[in-house]
């Protein structure tokens, strides 16, 4: 049984359906994790320990951005080079980059160490007492950063490679399982909050080597440790695409790492977790959604790349495909999450951590409007030589706008501006990514725009009123709900585009490879 599941994973480990498959089991078993550990850790740490340890994880998720977009540029340039058989070109510039890979994260640590002493203080995190040393938890904060960066450019690698089935397994017990039990032991003991973050950042080093024995196993070569480069030439190039990746990167750090720290300096620890237990749901049903796009991005790369016909397309296909599928599972998570997010937080947490209904709209118009952007986003960086270019100005610039709109909310007492800004970028965002796909690839923009952005925006307003209109204190209301939300998602899945046809292809294809 087990040397016959090796086989099934040597043989598709560059499946799209495949991986997207076993990372949707990985989220269901994320998802049970994640209702375990967090109310231990809140009972073992408290409030306020929590929400900051929760904002200290996000500086520290900032922090890997030292690796300056390298990450990103490797995955593109090597998806590239594998495309047109450009195996001489891909050593040299390897070589080179594991050079770059190394300085950064030397750089990284050395951040992070110089500025031990002042940033806890910067934070407000010295307000908080039981914390341990802070200026040690900034220290192996900047390890952590390190080893983010080692391990990016092996990361990378398997990207550009396909090899998107591997990594699940591995990831989901290094990191989802085994960091947390270590976590919640050490938390019960009162251990200071460096040696609480220390799981996690051994977690981190630990998937790295795995990464890295991946590579050597799909493409032997590939994961070689040395040479290491000089070429500046090389460098450059290199540069200049890791430029954009970085201010892309940036700019999703901002969506996403910026939130917390502010509503911990604006409003508190307790108000820190309340906006993240009640964005748990989405934050995950996110996550699986995206994965549809990041299992299909490898192989896309390479299509685009080829320059033939028959590839473009497939491109063509495929992204039409990817935006349907994406739509339709964000629109129908986000109407579940609005369903039942009310009574499992209350099952989860406890009542006390329920948020204002208009927050929780906010949660699932992001929720739906990120998923129905994300295949235009993620196709705009592979278009033309200029795609990542326009994708990090776009992405730089509307997470700069989410930024300063989270402030301005903080500073006038609105947490749930601070979501609103979210969705407000998201879609700017989703428009702009999105009309650069189609006018790269002649599809009609107009409507690209109407599925990917319009209609999950109209379907979460649609339900948010409804959810207005029928609270859940009744087992009518509660039928009632839950037949309207289907109604909507039935005519969302109608004017998305998805038919019978596709489902039926789609369902044909699943079966096969689980024959094999």
């Amino acid at each position: 049984m087990i040397s016959r599941a090796f086989l099934w994973l040597r043989d598709n480990r560059a499946s799209v359906r495949a991986a997207f498959a076993m990372r949707i089991g990985a989220m269901g078993i994320s998802l049970i994790l994640g209702l375990v550990f967090p109310p231990m850790l809140v009972r073992a740490m408290g409030d306020n320990l929590y929400g900051l340890y929760q904002s200290f994880l996000d500086i520290t998720r900032l922090g890997g951005l030292s690796d300056l977009g390298m990450g990103g540029s490797v995955a593109l340039k090597a998806g590239q080079y594998l495309g047109k058989g450009e195996g001489e070109k891909l050593r040299e510039l390897l070589a080179s980059a594991r050079s770059v890979f190394i300085l950064l994260a030397l750089l990284g640590f050395a951040g992070f160490f110089i500025l031990s002493p002042w940033l806890p203080r910067w934070l407000t995190f010295d307000r908080i007492s039981g914390t341990g040393s802070l200026r040690l938890l900034i220290i192996f904060g900047g390890l952590n950063v390190a080893f983010v960066i080692l391990a990016g450019y092996f990361h990378s690698l398997n990207f550009a490679l396909g090899t998107v089935t591997w990594p699940i397994v591995p990831g989901l017990l290094i990191s989802q399982l085994l960091a947390p039990l270590a976590h919640v032991w050490l938390a019960i003991h009162q251990a200071p909050l460096w040696l609480q973050f220390t799981p996690y950042a051994l977690a981190t080093g630990l998937s790295g080597i795995l990464a890295w024995l991946m590579v050597k196993w799909a493409h032997p070569w590939l994961g070689n440790l040395r040479p290491l480069g000089f070429n500046r030439t090389l460098w450059k190039l290199l540069a200049g695409t890791s430029g954009w990746f970085y201010l892309a990167t940036l700019g999703n750090a901002i969506y996403f790492a910026t939130d917390r720290p502010i509503i911990y300096a604006g409003f508190g620890g307790f108000a820190v977790n309340r906006y993240r237990f009640n964005y748990k749901l989405g934050e995950l049903a996110t996550t699986m959604i995206l994965t549809a796009s990041f299992v299909s991005i490898p192989k896309i790369t390479q299509w685009v790349a080829s320059g033939r016909p028959e590839d473009r397309q497939r491109v063509i296909l495929e992204a039409n495909r990817l935006n349907i599928v994406q739509i339709i599972l964000g629109c129908g998570a986000a109407l579940g999450y609005l369903a039942i997010n009310d009574w499992f937080v209350a099952w989860w947490q406890g009542a006390k951590y329920q948020a204002p209904l208009a927050l929780q709209i906010a949660f699932a118009m992001n929720l739906a409007v990120t998923a129905g952007g994300d295949a235009g986003i993620q196709m705009a960086a592979r278009c033309g030589e200029n795609g990542i270019r326009n994708m990090g100005i776009a992405v730089g610039a509307t997470g700069l706008l989410n930024l300063a709109l989270s402030f301005l909310s903080m500073r006038l007492g609105y947490i749930v501006g601070i979501a609103a800004a979210t969705v407000l970028a998201q879609a700017i965002l989703s428009l702009s990514l999105g009309w650069l796909t189609c006018r790269h690839l002649k599809m009609p923009v107009l409507g690209w725009s109407l599925k990917s952005c319009l209609v999950p925006v109209m379907v979460v307003g649609l339900g948010g009123l409804i959810r207005m209109g029928w609270p859940l204190d009744s087992l009518m209301h509660g039928f009632l709900l839950i037949a309207s939300y289907a109604a909507i998602l039935a005519v969302a899945m109608r004017v998305s585009g998805l038919n019978r046809e596709m489902v039926a292809k789609e369902w044909k294809v699943l079966t096969n490879m689980v024959g094999r």
